[in-house]
């Protein structure tokens, strides 16, 4: 009886509660005020389906949870023009020195409300992620941005995507911003564009009437520098992550160790000039590192979510449009460039078949080198069995590359922590990895996947070891998708902290002339109308 009386109680505490809230009209303060999303490492104390208490040992924090289309700016507006909408729930932002049961919570809510709600201060973050290379062309670093961008924008903060312009048709449905500059395509090979954010008149005009509370690079080249230029002129932190080995980027390119050298100090240049620097790995920051950068740099690995049913990938249909006969198959995907040790892989498959061990091999990607792997194909006898299909840009599709391989060959040496391999464990293909490559990091040899040399005949070797036994193959794929792969939600915990953190800490760098000239710039009209430059 006691029991039902609480439930009855907490009930209608719950609608007592919700009618304060609007008898006290706090919707316009909260409109100007920044929303905190919710973080998953909190405890949860349900209370109602349309309530969410969000419990730390200190206070108790009840924040908006972003799930639907509306902007965050919107969320309590769109809690009363739409009521209906049951995808939105409801909560309170109050705090309190020791937790509360239940019915003693609503009791502290429904007496001191007003004050606690005058006094929270909620956030939600106005982020921008700058990245060289996004949709409908994405490599792996443009996977990882689209990640960030669409988990932080469903949290409830104010995200944009700053980006060379590659695709001007519908961009609906993100949960964030994009905010792209003219630019032109690089030569023939290259599937990126590049440009010069700055001397885009409609881009400066954007982006002038953005704020930021932080600014993220994933590149160190154009928009990384743009990042530079908006965190400096907004007096913001900038994040800068570290993705890829551009030493030899640079090598490949020029052919010139001497100016390889000087573009790598170039590099370690801008680093020097961000409040915190990211690796995907602690083997890539050791690269990083190995360049000269002196600073302390934060591993943030990436994540790799496992796709929905309505969009997984449907083996079957790919064999029958891509003529894929019944034999093991090993794929690979990524760039068409020698770069990613290619060659490698058709001269281990030649060993096998010449063995007599047929394998259909797969690669999936587009690049500079392209026409020269085809040709290679050809030298080595390969044609028959090898399928090029090119860059695929539907994930539904790339997820059926996955499941229809056996094992997925990936002996770069070039790449950090690539995205495919996660995404491959993810359905639960077994990677091969290059032994002393960076992305070896996440490999445990023979458990969730194997390792090989930087030798042809090595990987021959563990090619055919692992297609011998298929019950060890399948369960080292079993094992490959429950230890490799990462939640996103996970990642963007630890990400989101660290925004915060540096937001909060921020104006610490700074002396108090400079602490007075912002607080005057924040708060006095006069002075900003003076003072404030325009573009």
């Amino acid at each position: 009886m006691s029991l039902i009386c609480t439930y009855l109680f907490s009930i209608a505490a719950e609608g007592l509660a919700l009618f304060f809230i609007l008898r006290h009209d706090l919707f316009q303060q909260f409109s100007v005020q920044r929303m905190c999303p919710v973080h998953s490492s909190y405890q949860f104390l349900h209370i109602c389906p349309s309530v969410l208490i969000q419990r730390d040992p200190d206070h108790f924090r009840l924040v908006p949870e972003y799930q639907g289309d509306v902007p965050a700016r919107n969320l309590f507006a769109h809690c009363v023009l739409m009521p209906h909408c049951s995808s939105l729930n409801y909560y309170i932002p109050f705090r309190q020195k020791r937790p509360l049961p239940t019915v003693e919570l609503f009791i502290f809510f429904l007496y001191h409300a007003p004050e606690q709600l005058m006094e929270a201060k909620c956030y939600f973050m106005r982020i921008g992620e700058f990245t060289d290379s996004f949709v409908p062309i994405v490599d792996g670093v443009g996977r990882v941005v689209l990640a960030y961008s669409e988990h932080l924008g469903k949290r409830g903060n104010e995200l944009s995507v700053i980006a060379p312009m590659d695709d001007t048709g519908y961009r609906g449905n993100y949960p964030f911003e994009l905010i792209d500059f003219i630019a032109t395509d690089l030569p023939a090979g290259f599937e990126w564009k590049a440009g010069v954010p700055y001397i885009d008149p409609h881009y400066r005009a954007r982006i002038r009437n953005v704020p930021f509370d932080i600014v993220h690079s994933h590149s160190p080249f154009v928009t990384g520098m743009e990042a530079l230029r908006i965190a400096t002129k907004q007096d913001i932190p900038l994040v800068s992550t570290f993705h890829s080995k551009y030493y030899d980027d640079f090598l490949k390119l020029t052919h010139s160790q001497t100016v390889s050298k000087i573009g790598v100090k170039t590099i370690i240049d801008y680093y020097d000039q961000c409040d915190e620097v990211w690796a995907v790995s602690s083997s890539t920051a050791e690269v990083l590192e190995s360049y000269g950068y002196k600073g302390t740099i934060t591993v943030m690995e990436n994540g790799s979510d496992l796709l929905p049913p309505e969009k997984q990938g449907n083996p079957q249909e790919l064999k029958v449009k891509y003529d894929i006969p019944d034999l093991p198959t090993l794929l690979f995907v990524g760039q068409m460039n020698w770069k990613k040790n290619i060659l490698l892989i058709l001269e281990a498959v030649a060993k096998l078949k010449q063995e007599g061990l047929l394998c259909e091999l797969l690669l999936v990607g587009m690049g500079p080198d392209a026409d020269e792997i085809r040709k290679k194909v050809e030298e080595l006898g390969l044609s028959d069995h090898t399928k090029i299909p090119g860059h695929m840009d539907d994930i539904s599709v790339l997820d059926g590359f996955y499941r229809l391989a056996d094992i997925f060959v990936f002996p770069s040496i070039y790449d950090n922590a690539p995205m495919v391999v996660r995404e491959a464990a993810r359905a639960g293909t077994p990677p091969i990895l290059a032994r002393e490559s960076s992305a070896a990091e996440i490999v445990q040899d023979g458990v969730n996947g194997r390792l090989c040399e930087n030798d042809s005949d090595d990987l021959a070797r563990v090619i055919r070891e692992m297609l011998s036994d298929p019950q060890a193959l399948d369960a080292m794929g079993e094992q490959a998708r429950l230890t490799i792969p990462k939640p996103w939600d996970t990642i963007i915990d630890k990400v989101t902290d660290r925004y915060q953190y540096l937001i909060d800490h921020h104006s610490e760098k700074k002396n108090p002339i400079e602490q007075v000239r912002d607080f005057l710039r924040a708060n006095s009209p006069l002075f900003t109308s003076i003072f404030t430059d325009e573009d």
